[in-house]
């Protein structure tokens, strides 16, 4: 016969707690970012999207399957920043994932910027383009006219995405445009 204690059962499910949350941490990982975006004289905002897990679905004859990660979004806004000043950025507990911005500039001061857009297929091209704009430019920050991927709602695409875009977009502030191929989704 087994005789557990309140202070025993206790111990036990902290244990068990204390398990579940180290895999939790275990198993998030971050696909997405860091960057920023709605940069302005005064505020931004350094978003990261981080994948949590992920789902399969197989036709019940096993000749068709589908897989996509479980992805969610995290942010921090600053305020009370200097236009025209560059910043040094973190993820919590990624000290590895940094990154670099530079607020908009006062008013009459110039800057560079680039504009690009409909990366959502021919990823190939994608990494040229990006590759091209990090040889041979220093943008404060750069505009995607839209149709970042080819179905917004597919989460399967925006690590791809990200991870395409990643070099660049942890030097510059992001302002992207929602395309037809985003569907209004809220990733």
């Amino acid at each position: 016969m087994l005789l557990f204690t309140m202070h025993s059962m206790r111990k036990l499910s902290s244990l068990v707690l204390l398990t579940g949350l180290m895999r939790l941490a275990a198993a998030d990982k971050v696909v997405g970012g860091p960057l920023v975006v709605n940069a302005t004289g005064r505020t931004a905002t350094v978003v990261w999207v981080v994948e949590s897990g992920g789902a399969n679905l197989q036709s019940q004859d096993g000749s068709e399957t589908h897989s996509a990660p479980t992805l969610r979004s995290e942010s921090v806004r600053f305020t009370g920043l200097k236009a025209g000043t560059s910043y040094q950025y973190t993820v919590p507990g990624h000290d590895d994932l940094k990154g670099t911005f530079k607020t908009a500039p006062a008013p009459g001061s110039g800057f560079e910027f680039v504009v690009y857009g409909d990366t959502r297929t021919r990823h190939d091209v994608h990494r040229k383009v990006i590759a091209s704009i990090l040889a041979n430019s220093h943008p404060d920050f750069v505009v995607q006219t839209g149709d970042l991927v080819n179905d917004g709602d597919d989460p399967a695409l925006w690590p791809i995405f990200f991870d395409i875009e990643r070099e660049l977009l942890r030097k510059v502030a992001f302002y992207p445009a929602l395309g037809n191929h985003e569907r209004h989704s809220r990733n």
